[in-house]
């Protein structure tokens, strides 16, 4: 089997990301928030950024304690991890 995935996250970065964000009580209320109302993933992630900029994360430009860049790419793959879960629902 030939898994090219971590932990069933594109790579390290959006996995780590993404455990920051469910485990952080502020990023997921925020990240929730973003995502109700939001059609797309893209849509979730664009809001979820500017929110959370706005509260002085400057999450485009910072990483985790980890090291993960908190970047458009890895948070947009969060949502779309969960925009598949929603549809398998």
């Amino acid at each position: 089997m030939d898994n090219k995935t971590y932990n069933g996250w594109k790579n390290w970065d959006s996995w780590n990301v993404a455990l920051w964000i469910a485990n952080d009580e502020a990023l997921y209320l925020t990240a929730n928030d973003c995502n109700e109302g939001s059609n797309t993933a893209e849509e979730a992630c664009i809001k979820f950024v500017q929110v959370v900029n706005g509260l002085g994360f400057e999450i485009v430009r910072s990483c985790t304690q980890d090291g993960a860049e908190f970047n458009y790419e890895n948070c947009i793959e969060y949502f779309e991890h969960y925009e598949r879960e929603d549809n398998h629902e």
